[in-house]
């Protein structure tokens, strides 16, 4: 019997270890998590503010307007033809409404 005592402590002994070494893991894995996620409300503090001072400074409240305004000038900048133009500003646009429309 004395061996079988034996395995029995080597076995729950191995046990801990193996449960120590994934809680170890899953809190490695929980504090990255948690420092991107600190990194993603701060770019979207930083897009709420973008929009914000650009909705101030252009006296307007229709941001869809406004964006599409601010797309249609870039393209123009880049060149990119009317048609193209106006797929891409729906593209960004239909971007935005979702990303609103998560808050």
């Amino acid at each position: 019997m004395k061996a079988h005592d034996v395995v029995n402590k080597i076995d729950s002994l191995y046990i801990l270890y193996s449960n120590q070494q994934k809680n170890l893991a899953n809190m490695q894995k929980i504090e990255w998590l948690n420092k991107e996620l600190v990194q993603i409300e701060k770019r979207i503090e930083e897009f709420e503010d973008y929009f914000e001072d650009f909705t101030l400074k252009n006296k307007s409240n229709d941001l869809s307007i406004d964006l599409k305004k601010s797309i249609n000038a870039i393209n123009k900048i880049k060149g990119i033809s009317n048609t193209n133009q106006s797929q891409h500003s729906k593209c960004i646009l239909s971007g935005k409404r979702q990303f609103i429309n998560a808050k």
